[in-house]
């Protein structure tokens, strides 16, 4: 082969070099880019929470909302669920604070942000008024929503009411049969999980 020919050949495969550089360096930019990074992350986050893994969910999601992009009023909410679960109350208020000052009509964000200022607000009169007065903010038309439901039954379950809390379970599993599976581990319901009712209803 000539020489010339192995210079043209050279300048060819650098310039086609050159072309691939440039249009993968791009992609990989356009990879990286903040709203890419978010949605890798919620994926990450709901998956973290269905396995129940709040530490690691905590993380996930504190980035994600650190990120320069529009934060939705679901990535606070699922912070406050990993706050909640990992016993870090205040934080859990915070987050749902977040997401409804984004939202206010999420009503299963609602239920979770007066079960939280139940737990942070000493005087425990003055925090089932404030509690009350936030789910009197839930439309008519969310409170049959299984999310509601359920909610509403881990909130009362908690602080000590199971009548309210096996009706509520027992208006979202009608709603929702699945929600029994979900029951069965739900560690809001260990102060009821003894109860024949409760036993009845999710077997």
């Amino acid at each position: 082969m000539k020489p010339k020919t192995i210079i043209v050949l050279l300048v060819v495969a650098c310039c086609a070099g050159a072309v691939w550089y440039l249009t993968r360096g791009k992609q990989a930019a356009e990879e990286q880019t903040p709203e890419k990074r978010a949605s890798e992350l919620r994926t990450q986050g709901r998956d973290l929470v269905k396995r129940g893994e709040y530490e690691e969910g905590i993380e996930c999601w504190q980035e994600c909302v650190k990120l320069p992009v529009t934060q939705t009023a679901l990535d606070y909410a699922y912070l406050g669920v990993c706050y909640h679960y990992s016993g870090q109350d205040e934080r859990a208020a915070r987050a749902y604070e977040q997401a409804l000052s984004r939202e206010p009509d999420m009503a299963p964000a609602r239920v979770a942000y007066a079960l939280s200022l139940l737990k942070v607000i000493d005087d425990k009169q003055e925090a089932w008024r404030r509690a009350n007065a936030e789910l009197a903010k839930i439309r008519e038309r969310d409170r049959t929503h299984p999310d509601v439901l359920y909610n509403l039954a881990c909130l009362y379950a908690e602080n000590g009411r199971p009548e309210e809390a096996l009706r509520y379970l027992d208006q979202v599993i009608r709603v929702d049969p699945t929600a029994k599976t979900e029951a069965r581990t739900e560690q809001s319901f260990e102060l009821i999980r003894h109860l024949e009712q409760f036993k009845r209803l999710v077997n």
